[in-house]
Order: C-alpha cells, then sequence, then structure tokens
C-alpha cells in the first residue's frame, strides 16, 4: 500500500537490525568509536541496551521497561505524586537490575539515544538558561537527572507541555523516562550519560551511504 500511494518500498526492521543500525548512528561519531560503551534507548513499551567497541556490537538486550508501559501502569496523579514515582522505580529497578548487575564492573562509559533523553538534556539547559542550546554530545551527571526528575514530576500535565525544551506530545511520559534512566545510572553506580542524537535514523543513513 506505501509502494502503491507513496512510491516508497517500505523496509520493516527486525529488533536485531534495530539495535544494530541505532549503535552503528551512535558509533558514527569519532569520539565514540573506540570506546567500550553502553548504549541505552528507553523506549515506550521497553528500553534497549547495546554493548559495544569499535562499531561492533558484543551484546544487546531489550527490557520490558518503558516510559509509555511504567506511566499507562503506575501514573494515577497529577502532579505524580511520591507514591507513584516510588512505584515506577521499584518496578524499575526490579525489572532492569538482574541483567545490567551482570555487566562487567569496567563498563562505566554510558551514551543515552532517543527522545527522551535528548528531551532531558534540552529542558535542563533551558532551566539552567545556556545561551546556545546543545543536545549532542552534552553530558548529563546522575545528579542534573535527579534533579529534572524531581522538577517535572512535581508540575502538572498541563504545565509540562509547557516546559521549554520538551516537546507537548512527551509531557506525559517524561517523568517516567527520568525515572528509567536515573535508576539505570544507580545500578550501573555511574556518574554522567553522554547525550548522543545520532541514533536509529542517523544509523540508516550511515549504513544506506555505503552500500550506496
Amino acid at each position: 500500500m506505501v509502494l502503491e500511494q507513496a512510491g516508497l518500498d517500505l523496509h520493516i526492521a527486525s529488533g536485531e537490525e534495530e539495535a544494530e543500525l541505532t549503535f552503528l548512528g551512535a558509533c558514527s561519531d569519532p569520539e565514540l568509536l573506540e570506546k567500550n560503551i553502553l548504549l541505552v534507548d528507553v523506549g515506550g513499551g521497553s528500553t534497549e541496551f547495546i554493548i559495544g567497541q569499535n562499531g561492533n556490537i558484543n551484546d544487546g538486550f531489550s527490557i520490558d521497561v518503558g516510559c509509555v508501559r511504567l506511566t499507562e501502569e503506575l501514573i494515577h496523579s497529577d502532579p505524580v505524586d511520591s507514591d507513584d514515582l516510588q512505584k515506577i522505580i521499584h518496578k524499575s529497578i526490579s525489572m532492569l537490575y538482574p541483567k545490567l548487575s551482570s555487566i562487567p564492573p569496567e563498563m562505566r562509559e554510558i551514551v543515552g539515544v532517543g527522545g527522551t533523553i535528548t528531551s532531558l538534556a534540552a529542558v535542563y539547559q533551558y532551566m539552567e538558561g545556556y545561551s546556545n542550546i546543545e543536545v549532542h554530545k552534552f553530558i548529563l551527571t546522575k545528579e542534573q537527572i535527579v534533579r529534572l526528575l524531581t522538577h517535572l514530576r512535581r508540575m502538572t500535565l498541563e504545565e509540562r507541555r509547557k516546559v521549554q525544551g520538551l516537546q507537548p506530545e512527551r509531557a506525559d511520559v517524561i517523568v517516567a523516562g527520568a525515572a528509567i534512566f536515573s535508576t539505570v545510572m544507580e545500578i550501573m553506580k555511574a556518574q554522567e550519560i553522554m547525550v548522543s542524537k545520532r541514533g536509529l535514523r542517523y544509523g540508516a543513513l550511515v549504513k544506506r551511504a555505503v552500500r550506496d
């Protein structure tokens, strides 16, 4: 139908190909190419983790903890009250800890891709009054993410929709998304995360450019 109506040949990527393209996109940045990294992408229904170095994936897995899933399941207050937030954090820990705790301790270079982490980077910079808003390769500390989580969860949904740097359609799920990233960093004992805008779409373009 897409081919008939739009003249486009639609390709549906498998989960493995999605991981490959996301990692390829992030590692196209020379600063990350040779580093041993843990790539984290918080999606709506799940969170994807990819471990690799030099553009090669060593391991990858998906856990059914996503910002939409947790919001629909556990947030029943507006603003988000402390009980709902604690439920999100406890659920995130119980789902993420068994897998993340098995990652070697030397793995501390964490890179975040996707709309959740790029939104947090933008919101933080607007909140701090930065003159030039830069998201790609911005470093967010664990303390800053916790501060963002506290700041955003105290707002009503309508107030979050007006926050600079946050797309209105993400306002309802950003609290759960921030809580997931905070939990990942706590489990990994990581103090900071690098934000990358070179994710899935960038990787698809890189692969196509190489192929062509």
